[in-house]
């Protein structure tokens, strides 16, 4: 999932799970779940994993961005003109 989708998940489908309930697929057939405690408690819980998956993309995405160690860093001239002097 990407973040639009995550977002889209937990303003649109998280609440209308609450609010309709909702069927799970699986290989050996469907499961209804009527709203109600068993609808808001899954909710709650698919709420907090997309949460999650969004702060690990946030941070993946943080991490991949250029290092800003390079030779021109404010730190690296200030060492250089403490050598020249």
């Amino acid at each position: 999932m990407n973040t639009d989708d995550i977002h889209h998940a937990i303003d649109r489908q998280v609440p209308a799970m609450r609010q309709r309930g909702f069927t799970i697929g699986t290989t050996a057939g469907q499961i209804s779940i009527p709203p109600g405690w068993i609808a808001d408690r899954m909710a709650d819980h698919l709420t907090r994993a997309l949460q999650c998956e969004l702060l690990y993309e946030t941070k993946d995405r943080y991490h991949q961005q250029p290092s800003v160690q390079g030779p021109d860093t404010l730190l690296n001239r200030r060492k250089a003109d403490q050598h020249d002097h």
